[in-house]
């Protein structure tokens, strides 16, 4: 071995980047499908918030401390899915844990519609201040979807 020449990994991770390099299209497919998962869950996040104002606003009205409420907490529960995706992506990423977040937003999003009445009758007779009961159907309704939705993208990230 000479001493400029620089010695070649013998792994599988060199097989695999020799796979990519013969067969490309099936890794542009794969990309395109992360990256088409990724836009469609930010989508439904944004899509989320705004319909969540319509959610609340027969119940607890559409003023100022209601949207504050449906940002901040939507953008809390956005922000540990970040975190969270993030690291569980770390460990171990694969396709069928990221089908799991999808899931569990899908999942959420569900609940939300089925409960949502109930649940907002029953916060808008308690006599709480219009922040407080506003916060509390925030978190209830939108914060685990908002939470699955955001972890999708880091996790995306590691495929």
């Amino acid at each position: 071995m000479d001493i400029g020449s620089i010695p070649q990994k013998k792994s599988s991770e060199t097989c695999k980047n020799n796979h990519q390099i013969l067969y490309p299209h099936n890794l542009f497919m794969r990309n395109t499908k992360l990256f088409s998962t990724v836009f469609i869950s930010g989508f439904v996040v944004m899509a989320f918030e705004i319909i969540g104002s319509r959610v609340l606003a027969p119940f607890l009205g559409t003023s100022t401390y209601v949207w504050v409420s449906i940002i901040g907490i939507i953008l809390l529960a956005m922000s540990v899915g970040y975190y969270l995706g993030g690291r569980w992506a770390d460990k171990s990423p694969t396709l069928k844990r990221l089908s799991y977040f999808l899931f569990g937003a899908a999942l959420g999003i569900a609940i939300t519609n089925i409960l949502k009445n109930k649940a907002l009758a029953i916060l808008g007779s308690l006599a709480f201040p219009l922040i407080v009961k506003s916060s509390l159907a925030s978190v209830a309704l939108f914060s685990f979807p908002a939470f699955c939705l955001a972890a999708i993208f880091p996790y995306a990230l590691k495929l």
